[in-house]
């Protein structure tokens, strides 16, 4: 009996031990890292969908030095820091005696104390137009103006104003005169660091009073070269626009102002105007009426029509009570007087482009009186019913509602977007800090359609920059879809019939030879790949597109053609010998032979059929010839192909090529695995070896051959630098192989750097990665539920 030595026993266990823990903490951290970076990836995507959050400031407070309800409204907040309590927020007032008063408001970190609002500066508006005033210095917070001076100009008081734009105000004076007045609030920082704020209302423009009365209603903006253009409502109805332009004389040096006027057509309908608007640079000028029109007028850049439209706006009859243009100076908010706020623009319509409704957006519980859009994004601030509202344009989403207890007279929205004032019917500040970074993203704008400025129907878009992002991830959905599923087509059925052919009728000998060579064909970098795509492989299929067709014809013609033949020449034992494992050494020139023939009747091909360039046939006339319908139209249109030099066929090839040796050398495995008792026990009975391969083999080697299908179909979503640098990274959806495409793994590449950190497009680019890691996770888990039912039908192979 053999003596069994203890020692050896407690080292082979403690290795064990010793194994186990190492595999176990191995595994543990594996799954651990895999959990992190989805933790990640949807920690930073998170934010995406987080809701608009506003914070009260200041609720009810007092104004100082305001005896009379304040005539418009406007408040700046520069964040300096994480705390409100190093904020710069100043506020701002017209007052009717005809001064700009600026508030300093100091808010405490504890909620029970209440804010300082303080007069740090009062600026007479009409002060500006007597020369002395020129001589005065600019006042600061450090150096406020003294209130109590008054000039003989100061006795004309305010009797309206109306904001144009954000920071530009229209006062209209009691004895007819108007004024254009720019509001600017600058925080500055001296040599020593201490924080500064310079404040000032710069006179823009100003208009006289007429001598035959007051218009009824008058809008005014700025143009380049200082410049303003007014229109003008009179009480007859007629529309009067002033042209003033600043001309510089080049001898002198000495600048003189011109005014051109003229008279525009009568507005639409017979009923009052109700509001008026320019566009921001004055290009366009929308009237409403109460019954419901709109009236539009398109100016040349010296100030002449070039076109006049009007229209019936709400069939119902409600009044239009307000108008602003957006963001971008394209688009048209229109408020009613049921309390809806709407978005319209351009819409091409045959040969012309008419203002069409897009959108609604909030619905007040009153009439809107007033629409502020921001100067940074398509966010639009809109009163009504004494509360506020904050909607994003382009995607119809509704950000919130500042309600307060008493209804709201007046308000304002700060240049940068985050703060919202309000006067209340008591004269009363209400302040509100307002945060929404993402508000261009909704579920519905990134899956669905949507109708974007310059486009005449709603459409998947992504277009990361510009007035108006467009995030829609369809199309990088798609093109991902479009890559892999081309690649597929083209590698699945050469790397199948590869590892069948290298495990089944080879010799032994050639697959231990051919195997190793592409695997480590597997290992080439992929981005080597793209290079030799972008520089060699598009131009050279660009230039034989024409013989590559003809090639699908000619190979297999051929090929039949050689089949013929070698049916003559097979009963000769050389040819036997051939057919043993060997086919490769003739069926390579053959192959050759017909890829030869096609290049060499390709060009005449092309210039006998199409003109001697069938990329420009593709594109023009000839190809309303062929009639397309059905798929045909689904693939290419009925307009024409846009042959692009980078496209789905190039990159099909090029990613195949990286996809072919993981799918031939898994499937090969699966096929060499079947026990060749198998395949020795279905010759015996008579089989033949194809028939022993379709009725024994594959089935057998099904979960195999599956696996290694989807492995390479995992492969192929996720790879970046072939399709970064192949595809043409044309965020579209088209199905035609001659357009290029951008895939989310692409675009994660190409927008990252451009992506400011914790921007929009930033956490866009993580939804992104989780999409691509969803997509791959249930692929691969899809995968494994088929190949186990595979393996309990078809056994254990």
């Amino acid at each position: 009996m053999a003596v069994i030595d203890k020692s050896v026993l407690r080292r082979v266990h403690r290795r064990d031990r010793w194994a186990r823990w190492v595999i176990t903490i191995g595994g543990v951290v594996v799954i651990g890292s895999v959990i992190a970076i989805i933790a990640v990836i949807l920690y930073e995507a998170a934010p995406l969908f987080a809701p608009a959050r506003s914070s009260i400031l200041v609720d009810g407070a007092e104004l100082p030095d305001l005896a009379e309800p304040a005539l418009a409204v406007g408040v700046d907040l520069v964040e300096l820091g994480q705390h409100l309590s190093s904020a710069s927020i100043t506020a701002y007032g017209f007052s009717a005696d005809g001064a700009v008063l600026f508030w300093d408001i100091a808010v405490a970190e504890d909620r029970r104390e209440r804010p300082s609002v303080k007069l740090v500066y009062r600026k007479p508006l009409r002060a500006q137009a007597v020369p002395a005033a020129a001589e005065s210095k600019e006042t600061s917070a450090s150096e406020p103006a003294p209130a109590g001076s008054s000039t003989p100009a100061q006795a004309v008081r305010l009797s309206e104003v109306a904001r144009m734009s954000a920071s530009r105000y229209l006062c209209r004076w009691s004895d007819g005169g108007t004024s254009l007045v720019q509001v600017d609030i600058t925080p500055r920082f001296d040599e020593k660091g201490r924080r500064n704020v310079s404040y000032d209302a710069k006179l823009l423009a100003e208009l006289p009073a007429e001598k035959n009365g007051a218009p009824l209603r008058e809008v005014i903006c700025g143009t380049e070269g200082g410049g303003f253009r007014c229109a003008r409502l009179w009480p007859d109805r007629r529309l009067e626009l002033i042209v003033a332009s600043v001309r510089e004389n080049m001898l002198t040096g000495e600048t003189e102002e011109q005014k051109d006027r003229s008279w525009l057509a009568d507005p639409p309908g017979d009923r009052p105007v109700t509001a008026m608007a320019f566009n921001q640079d004055g290009s366009r000028l929308f009237v409403g009426t109460e019954d419901g029109r709109l009236g539009r007028w398109d100016f040349t850049p010296d100030g002449k029509v070039r076109r006049h439209e009007n229209m019936i706006a709400f069939g119902d009859g409600r009044a239009v009570t307000a108008l602003s243009s957006v963001y971008g100076n394209v688009s048209l908010a229109v408020g009613d007087g049921e309390g809806r706020l709407s978005i319209w623009f351009d819409v091409r319509e045959g040969d012309q482009a008419h203002l069409r409704h897009i959108r609604n957006l909030y619905t007040h519980a009153g009439k809107v009186d007033a629409i502020i859009p921001s100067q940074r994004d398509k966010t639009l601030l809109s009163s009504g019913g004494g509360a506020v509202s904050l909607d994003y344009m382009t995607n119809g989403r509704h950000l919130l509602t500042l309600a307060p207890d008493r209804p709201l007279v007046q308000v304002g929205y700060s240049p940068r977007g985050n703060a919202v004032i309000g006067i209340d019917n008591g004269n009363c500040l209400h302040l509100w800090k307002f945060s929404c970074p993402h508000a261009d993203v909704t579920l519905a704008s990134l899956f669905t359609k949507v109708h974007y400025e310059g486009y005449d129907q709603p459409d998947h878009k992504w277009q990361s920059s510009g007035d108006e992002p467009k995030h829609g991830l369809m199309p990088i959905i798609f093109g991902s879809l479009k890559a892999t599923i081309y690649a597929m087509l083209f590698a699945a059925p050469l790397a199948l019939a590869s590892a069948v052919y290298v495990s089944y009728f080879t010799t032994p000998g050639f697959r231990r030879s051919i195997k190793p060579i592409v695997e480590i064909m597997a290992a080439l970098p992929s981005v080597v790949i793209g290079f030799l795509i972008l520089l060699w492989f598009a131009p050279f299929l660009a230039r034989w597109l024409t013989s590559f067709f003809t090639s699908l014809v000619t190979v297999p013609i051929v090929f039949v053609l050689f089949l013929s033949l070698w049916q003559a020449v097979r009963r000769f034992d050389w040819a036997k010998r051939i057919e043993g494992g060997y086919e490769f050494l003739v069926l390579a020139p053959v192959l050759c032979l017909g890829v030869a023939a096609a290049m060499a009747l390709g060009p005449r091909i092309e210039d006998a059929l199409f003109g001697g360039d069938l990329r420009q046939w593709l594109f023009t006339a000839g190809w309303t010839q062929l009639k397309p319908h059905g798929l045909w139209t689904a693939l290419f249109g009925s307009k024409g192909v846009q042959y692009e030099q980078l496209n789905a066929l190039v990159v099909a090839m090029g990613l195949g090529f990286a996809v072919i040796p993981i799918i031939f050398s898994l499937a090969d495995d699966a096929l060499s695995n079947i026990p060749h008792s198998m395949t020795a026990a279905s010759l015996a009975l008579g089989a033949s070896r194809w028939q022993t391969l379709w009725r024994v083999i594959v089935p057998s080697a099904s979960p195999g051959i599956f696996a290694a299908i989807m492995v390479g179909f995992g492969r192929a979503v996720g790879e970046t630098m072939i399709v970064f640098m192949a595809a043409g990274n044309t965020p579209i959806i088209d199905m035609s192989p001659f357009n290029g495409f951008r895939t989310l793994a692409a675009n994660i590449a190409v927008e990252m750097p451009e992506a400011p950190f914790g921007g929009t497009l930033f956490r866009l680019l993580f939804l992104c990665a989780v999409i691509l890691f969803c997509t791959t996770f249930a692929l691969n888990t899809l995968a494994e539920v088929v190949r186990q039912r595979l393996r309990k039908r078809f056994g254990r192979y």
